[in-house]
């Protein structure tokens, strides 16, 4: 985060405190965005009129064209699909005044500026559900990418391949795997936290709104989750396969290897009795001109 951020930040936090009450906790959570944090809810009075507060931080996950420029570690790296899956967080902070009916929203939205045209899409949409239905798009397109990348990893696993090749392939798909396995626990934890979140959103707002406008949010969360769950159990069975390809080859390198060592020990063997055969011829060459001298 550059200086420049961290002093609008400051400014702005400073503001919503001094001038708009907003909730401590929830200042102290946004000013550590990057750690796991909770929602929050309460029911006060602002300039005498009753008001209903809640919070929380919504983890996203959005796939963007391929760069190199940051660290691999970050985020997941997608290469026949040349796209990269990178995460943020958006904050948002809603205040609902009973008596005027009118509801005022706090957002704070940290992804990366390069992509600052697609953190731009929900606000120009419906609002309350306007995030929600961006963030459940975004899951859904990236996991669809994630699951054609597994696909492609699984066909090259049943090919043949040079055994030079194979064991490069090996490498790189196992190291592959095992960071999208470890990506994938912690997506589907952030699907279970948005979940939560949906289910007090749907709460809240049928405090306010007769109608249920979360319905639509909750259904595509439900479809995503088991989606998410689908492709975790199809990386350890694309695993499986990797770890039963592995030691076909180690079992092919064993045979190889002791074939190899037959052949040596047959030569070694055949050595040893040229060897002998040449001692003896020798021994006789030797008894012969000792008595050819006597």
């Amino acid at each position: 985060m550059r200086i420049s951020t961290i002093v609008k930040l400051r400014s702005t936090l400073i503001y919503c405190i001094s001038r708009l009450n907003i909730s401590p906790a929830f200042v102290f959570a946004l000013a550590r965005y990057y750690l796991p944090s909770g929602q929050g809810f309460r029911s006060i009075e602002t300039g005498g009129e009753p008001v209903i507060e809640f919070w929380y931080f919504l983890p996203l996950r959005m796939q963007v064209r391929c760069t190199d420029q940051m660290n691999p570690f970050n985020y997941l790296h997608l290469p026949d699909r040349q796209a990269d899956i990178r995460g943020h967080y958006i904050a948002l902070y809603a205040r609902y005044n009973k008596r005027l009916c009118s509801a005022t929203l706090l957002v704070f939205d940290f992804i990366d500026g390069r992509w600052s045209k697609s953190a731009r899409e929900p606000y120009h949409r419906i609002p309350l559900t306007a995030i929600q239905n961006s963030a459940m798009r975004w899951w859904g397109v990236f996991l669809d990418s994630l699951n054609d990348q597994l696909i492609k990893y699984e066909r090259r696993l049943q090919e043949d391949h040079p055994p030079e090749v194979e064991a490069q392939l090996q490498k790189d798909i196992s190291k592959a795997l095992h960071s999208m396995a470890a990506r994938l626990i912690r997506y589907c934890s952030e699907l279970k936290s948005i979940a939560t979140i949906v289910d007090s959103l749907t709460a809240h707002h049928r405090k306010i709104y007769p109608e249920d406008g979360f319905w639509q949010v909750a259904t595509q969360l439900r479809s995503i989750k088991d989606f998410a769950e689908e492709l975790e159990k199809k990386t350890q069975n694309i695993l499986a396969l990797l770890f039963n390809r592995i030691q076909l080859s180690n079992d092919r390198m064993i045979v190889s290897n002791g074939n190899a060592m037959q052949i040596i020990m047959r030569a070694t063997q055949a050595e040893a009795i040229r060897s002998q055969q040449l001692a003896v011829e020798m021994r006789k060459d030797g008894l012969s001109v000792k008595t050819v001298s006597n």
